[in-house]
């Protein structure tokens, strides 16, 4: 399931969609995201 929406996520991007949020929100989101337990902790570094 994880590998299917990693192929479309890279699929729209090539396509030139992009994502309907911005960057600062999506760092909200993946810093809250991050504080569950069950989490896969991810790295997201501004810049």
């Amino acid at each position: 399931m994880v590998e299917a929406i990693r192929r479309r996520f890279v699929k729209e991007l090539r396509a030139g969609n992009y994502l309907p949020v911005d960057r600062q929100e999506l760092l909200r989101r993946l810093t809250e995201r991050n504080q569950r337990e069950d989490a896969k902790s991810s790295t997201a570094l501004p810049c």
